[in-house]
């Protein structure tokens, strides 16, 4: 891929921006002149007020027109960002916010960027004022909502001016600022705070080449650090999508990490290594709730591995059933004789049957299997391939994740009362082999996930895409930027 050509048009205009606010924060800016003429003249001007006009040139290429629309009717068509027909300090909060988009992993573009350097330098401009009040709003609604929801969850039809709490706008920026508003969109979990810092940090530390490139928006494939942002920005646009608050105690696995977490408090109290789905049988994700766990559990083999892997082996050697302890049921359940059955004449069509492979250390889910309602079959579970988590690159299973520390999870599962066993009892259990249900009395969250990049013990780390997610994140969020 060729790096992005960029030209000194862009640079100029993150330097113009810059050039403009650092004026009027020492009260240079051209309005200030204005105000002066006025008052010696004691020229009568009517106040801005916004067009009621739908179609007027000042609501063009908005990306919530609407609204904004219903925010000027709300409040009765006067500007939200200017005053006496003067850009307010609120209007340059969100001029230096707009920015820094790419501190909070937004691109400025999103935001009118381009265009507001010609409207701050025409403040006689009346039409202009106008437009830029009604574009300070619209970036405003769309930085709160890309925050909140993230870039690639818009939904522009169905957004209101109440979907976020609009109609308090000014009273809450009057009260708050621009920045404190804005960033109370923000997701609340720790894992988006770290990895914005390290963000910040990395942004902090390029050169002024590359960081004014970087802030403008622009991204250069074929700069390391310009790559490490982009990932860290999608990872950031992940956590967006996170709606629910995390409960004080759960289970987390980051897919692309191969590691599986207890966290409590926000620490994590147990880590292990896991082996999850390969990239053709990927373990998906989502959210569940950890119910019981099973020692010595059967394994019912999901079909689509049974016709797929085991049927065309079984056909060619029948001895592969017996060798791997697997029961052959009909569908009432029963057990069937292999040798009774003409596997020839069956396929991945007319497969009637449904393999089970009994409990044992010998069972592919090990001793012990974490049970959590979901539609993909997906279990968490204890395996007898241990020697597979001393590989670096771990993913090697058909969808279910591989917990090397199964033992110790079941321990931590009935602390606390949790279970009506003690840890004596699981381990008595366990000494019997035989085949039991350990309910919990009160479920424990899992989050099965996909980041590329945390930080962990305040070392940011990269992890590689194991599926090839960020691509497709990359191409949507930086039309087609991909390195």
């Amino acid at each position: 891929m060729k790096p992005r050509l960029f030209s000194f048009v862009n640079i100029s205009l993150f330097g113009l921006l810059i050039v403009v606010v650092t004026a009027c924060r020492h009260n240079l800016s051209p309005s200030v002149s204005m105000t002066h003429s006025v008052q010696q003249y004691d020229i009568h001007i009517e106040p801005l007020l916004i067009p009621d006009d739908t179609s007027s040139v000042v609501f063009e290429d908005l990306r919530y027109s609407r609204a904004v629309r219903d925010l000027y009717r709300y409040e009765h068509y006067a500007p939200v960002w200017l005053e006496n027909d003067l850009r307010t300090d609120k209007a340059d909060s969100m001029i230096l916010m707009i920015m820094s988009a790419r501190k909070y992993g937004l691109l400025p573009h999103r935001y009118h960027f381009h265009e507001i350097p010609d409207l701050v330098s025409a403040p006689r401009d009346r039409m202009k004022m106008i437009r830029l009040d009604v574009i300070l709003t619209d970036a405003f609604i769309a930085m709160a909502y890309d925050l909140k929801h993230g870039c690639l969850q818009e939904q522009k039809a169905n957004v209101k001016s109440d979907s976020l709490e609009l109609v308090n706008l000014t009273e809450s920026i009057r009260t708050s600022g621009v920045r404190v508003v804005l960033e109370s969109y923000e997701p609340i979990h720790a894992g988006y705070k770290s990895l914005k810092q390290a963000l910040n940090s990395l942004l902090d530390s390029v050169n002024s080449s590359d960081h004014n490139l970087l802030m403008s928006g622009i991204t250069v494939d074929s700069s390391e650090v310009h790559r490490k942002v982009q990932r860290i920005e999608i990872n950031l646009e992940r956590w967006r999508t996170e709606k629910e608050p995390l409960d004080k105690l759960y289970t987390w696995v980051n897919i692309p990490a191969y590691m599986f977490y207890v966290i409590e408090n926000d620490e994590i109290v147990m880590q292990s290594r896991i082996v999850v789905g390969t990239a053709a049988r990927q373990t998906p994700q989502f959210s569940s709730d950890i119910e019981c766990f099973t020692i010595f559990p059967y394994w019912y083999v999901p079909r689509k591995i049974t016709v797929e892997e085991y049927l065309p082996v079984i056909r060619k050697d029948t001895s592969f059933i017996t060798r791997n302890n697997f029961d052959v049921l009909d569908r009432s359940g029963k057990i069937q004789k292999p040798a009774s059955i003409d596997w020839k004449k069956y396929n991945t069509n007319n497969f009637p049957f449904t393999l089970r492979q009994r409990e044992g250390p010998g069972n592919s889910l090990g001793i012990i299997k974490f049970v959590f309602d979901n539609p993909y079959a997906v279990f968490l579970h204890d395996t007898n391939a241990k020697n597979l988590f001393s590989r670096k690159v771990r993913a090697l299973s058909h969808g279910c994740i591989r917990l090397e520390k199964a033992y110790e999870f079941a321990h931590f599962l009935i602390r606390e009362n949790r279970a009506t066993i003690s840890s004596q009892m699981l381990d008595k259990y366990l000494t019997e082999k035989k085949r039991r249900t350990i309910s919990l009395s009160s479920t424990i969250p899992i989050h099965i996930r996909y980041f590329t990049c945390e930080v962990r013990n305040d070392t940011l780390i990269f992890y590689d895409d194991v599926y090839q997610k960020d691509h497709g994140l990359i191409r949507q969020l930086y039309k087609g930027n991909v390195f």
